[in-house]
């Protein structure tokens, strides 16, 4: 069947079912409502024949409510740490007047943000770093085939890599990714490290590079800076490791560490992924220098620049979608 196609379900009720043989159950009715609204992107129409109400079957219809209500959304953010959470949720509260409503699904709990531009929103949190069990890379392909995103933006905070033209509290949106870990650590002068990369360099989607340059023109809360940020799981905090990296991605203009993640879980589909994360620290040993003053600026800024990028009602990118709204029961 074509993706995107609608999908006509007509369900018999009991009698006129046993009628032409065909034994329908209402679990069973059920079930294949859950499963068609799990396993397609489709408008899906339901209608049926005479239902009566006691067969049950209102019953599933309710299942199937459910499943859309709960299994699809046009952005997925990803936040890994307390305060990039508490950042967005404080944003979030401040611009809608509500609260959140919070899913739990599997192994991961998952913050509904509701309607933002026009698009419906939903943050999870992943642990540090990309590869390891309940970082990035899972989090995000665990969410993905839950929700179905047409767009992933991982937001937070990052270190920046050039003190003359940025600032702390800047915020940096990759237009593409260097993975580092994959790289040979030689030595300069003996003692030096010398890094020669040798990770796949990916690009970030360009619809979304499109998105956030036309918004950053319009953001008045801080500054932009566009450019490749390197990704590996290991926390950079030594200048002279700052310098290596750099030497080997003249281009990069920040490091983090769940970008990897976003590559390796969206790598055979076809979702849209960009990284928006504001500069916390210079990766320079000297982290700890008011770290939670500038943590806060920096995700403050970052979740400011997403929220007003949403706000342009530019991320409903698939109008096929199922909502709660397109669901029609013809009788």
């Amino acid at each position: 069947m074509r993706d995107g196609a609608p999908i006509y379900l007509h369900f018999l009720d009991r009698e006129l079912a046993e009628s032409v043989r065909f034994a329908q159950s209402p679990e069973l009715t059920a079930r294949i409502m859950r499963l068609a609204a799990l396993a397609t992107v489709s408008p899906l129409y339901c209608s049926y024949s005479h239902l009566r109400r006691d067969a049950g079957f209102h019953q599933g219809l309710a299942v199937i409510g459910e499943a859309i209500a709960v299994n699809l959304c046009d952005v997925l953010l990803i936040v890994s740490n307390d305060i990039e959470e508490e950042e967005l949720l404080r944003s979030w509260r401040k611009k809608s007047g509500n609260g959140v409503e919070r899913i739990t699904f599997g192994a991961k709990t998952y913050t509904f943000l509701g309607d933002v531009g026009g698009a419906r929103v939903v943050s999870v949190r992943s642990e540090a770093g990309s590869s390891w069990l309940g970082a990035s890379a899972s989090t995000i392909a665990e969410s993905m085939n839950l929700w179905r995103p047409s767009y992933v933006v991982l937001l937070g905070i990052c270190f920046g890599t050039n003190r003359n033209e940025q600032r702390i509290g800047d915020v940096i949106v990759s237009t593409g990714v260097s993975l580092y870990e994959k790289s040979r650590i030689g030595t300069v002068w003996g003692f030096v490290p010398r890094w020669r990369l040798r990770g796949e360099r990916r690009d970030s989607s360009r619809i979304l590079v499109d998105r956030f340059r036309a918004s950053a023109r319009t953001w008045v809360s801080g500054r932009t800076h566009f450019g490749l940020m390197l990704s590996g799981e290991k926390l950079i905090d030594n200048p002279l490791v700052r310098m290596a990296l750099v030497r080997g991605e003249p281009d990069a203009v920040g490091g983090e560490m769940e970008g990897m993640g976003v590559v390796l879980a969206t790598a055979e589909s076809k979702v849209q992924w960009i990284i928006v994360k504001g500069i916390a620290d210079w990766a320079d040993g000297k982290k700890k220098r008011s770290e939670q003053e500038n943590q806060t600026l920096a995700a403050r800024n970052a979740v400011g620049l997403v929220m007003h990028t949403l706000e342009t009602d530019g991320f409903r990118l698939y109008a096929g979608k199922l909502w709660e709204s397109e669901l029609y029961i013809l009788g």
